[in-house]
């Protein structure tokens, strides 16, 4: 029995053909997409160590060019000149020009500056060190401001 050949007669290379839709593509490439960006992100986050950064070291700057506390109380805080954070003041930080200290609340700090001056911060101020002048700006409690 002659055994029949299933597309078409002749005996050359034959190739079975079959369709996929273009959707069907878009999808199999943004999974693949999503598969290297998600993978990416884990290998990322597994080899870079999470470090929560304390507030730095204080510097060690002489005290013949710089202003220091004698005296904390309550919630003070100093903003480093061109830095917008502001960190807790500490006995050991170094105060420098433009550096600004708060006070808010019932809190108040003592400052002795290099030349031996002393001044009192009392509640509710924000004091700026300058080199030739000190600036003293008071906010009171409906938020107005006076500049000495």
């Amino acid at each position: 029995m002659q055994r029949k050949k299933p597309y078409g007669q002749g005996d050359g290379l034959h190739v079975e053909w079959f369709t996929i839709r273009k959707g069907s593509l878009y999808l199999l490439g943004a999974s693949v997409l999503a598969l290297l960006v998600a993978g990416g992100f884990i290998y990322w986050r597994i080899t870079t160590p999470l470090v929560v950064e304390d507030s730095p070291p204080a510097e060690e700057v002489p005290f013949e060019d710089s202003a220091r506390f004698i005296e904390l109380n309550g919630a003070v805080k100093v903003r480093k000149a061109g830095t917008y954070e502001w960190v807790d003041a500490r006995r050991d930080i170094a105060l420098r020009r433009h550096d600004t200290v708060r006070t808010v609340g019932n809190s108040s700090a003592r400052i002795r500056l290099f030349d031996g001056t002393e001044y009192l911060v009392k509640p509710d101020t924000i004091f700026i060190i300058d080199i030739l002048m000190i600036q003293l700006v008071i906010l009171d409690r409906d938020q107005s401001c006076m500049t000495f």
